[in-house]
Parts: structure tokens; C-alpha cells; sequence
């Protein structure tokens, strides 16, 4: 039924199935839950599954308790960042972006960003910069988290001011940055300094 395309039916047949405790349908049920993001309802047709021994139940029920979990925390930001916590925005956004679900991690990097939080400043300012190529447009972005100490977006807005030629300002950034411990900017200032 499920390879006619019939998927309501299969889907009856397989939950009588795990009702009357066949323990493949107790995991492909489980499964085809988890697809749907039903955890919960997922996790109860998985531990009957892991009960009775079934090959790749218990692994993949840890996976749907950690993926529930994610999703209450996903949840739980949301409301928060709704609210106006950036902090929690940020946080969002960073776990969606974990999520590869990257649209809405840059919605909230960019909504943090506006509301003055330094480290979504410094990601949007790299999405901008690093990632789209619209280098005008991440500048600010970088300046603004660099000139509040974020060593990070100072190497970044130095890799910025050098691609449009201006060496002065350039060797100033770089050379903070490597001041303040970022690995690259020094390695970068050592190669400069060989003859």
C-alpha cells in the first residue's frame, strides 16, 4: 500500500499492527511518527520496540528524545526572542542554524543585530560579508561588533578593508586582532613580517 502510494491505508494497517505488538511495526511506526515530528507519540510505539528487542529501536528512540528536546528549546527561545530577549534570539538563531534551518537563524541574527546584540552584529555582519559577498552591507555590521571588543569581527572587518585597499586601517585591525590572541590575525602578521 505504501509503495501504491496509499499511505493512510498503510498507515492503519501498521498502527493495528503495533497495537497487537509486532515488533517491526512497533519500530517502522515509531519511525514514520518521527518523520512527521509526532516524538512524542513516536517514543511511545519506540520503547515498546526497544522492549522487545528490536534491532535500531533504542538508538534511534535516543535520537527522537533528543530531537523533542531540541524542539521544546526551539519552542522555548522562540517565545522568549518573541518577547524581546536577544539574548535568547541569539541562542536561537544559533541552534536553528545547528538545525541547518538557516532562513529563519538569519531572520533572528538580524533582528538581534538591530537590537544592539553584539554577537548577532558580528554574524549578521558575516553573513553579509562572508557568505552573501555584499561587502558594503556587512562593514557596519563588522564595525560595529569590532569597536565593541569583539576580536572575531575586527579580523573579519580588517579581511573587509583590505579587499578595498585601505592598508593603513587594515594593519591597525589586523594587528589588534592578533593582540588579542585570534590565531589567524597572527599567523597572518608573522607571515607578513618574514623576509
Amino acid at each position: 500500500m505504501h509503495d501504491q502510494g496509499r499511505n493512510a491505508e498503510a498507515e492503519w494497517w501498521l498502527r493495528a499492527a503495533a497495537e497487537h505488538g509486532h515488533g517491526e511495526a512497533l519500530h517502522t511506526l515509531g519511525v514514520l511518527l518521527a518523520q512527521r515530528k509526532q516524538y512524542q507519540e513516536s517514543e511511545r510505539w519506540l520503547w515498546e520496540a526497544v522492549h522487545q528487542h528490536i534491532d535500531g529501536a533504542e538508538e534511534f528512540l535516543e535520537s527522537v528524545i533528543r530531537l523533542r528536546e531540541i524542539t521544546q528549546d526551539v519552542e522555548e527561545l522562540r517565545n522568549e526572542a518573541r518577547n524581546g530577549d536577544w539574548d535568547a534570539a541569539f541562542a536561537l538563531a544559533e541552534l536553528l542554524r545547528s538545525l541547518d534551518e538557516l532562513k529563519e537563524a538569519e531572520r533572528w541574527w538580524h533582528r538581534a543585530a538591530h537590537a544592539g546584540h553584539p554577537e548577532a552584529t558580528l554574524r549578521h555582519g558575516f553573513l553579509l560579508f562572508v557568505v552573501r559577498g555584499e561587502h558594503e552591507d556587512g562593514k557596519p555590521w563588522l564595525r560595529l561588533a569590532a569597536n565593541s571588543g569583539n576580536v572575531e569581527a575586527t579580523y573579519w572587518l580588517w579581511l573587509n578593508l583590505g579587499m578595498q585597499k585601505r592598508m593603513r586601517e587594515s594593519l591597525q585591525l589586523i594587528t589588534l586582532a592578533a593582540r588579542a590572541g585570534h590565531l589567524d590575525a597572527a599567523e597572518h602578521l608573522r607571515k607578513r613580517n618574514e623576509p
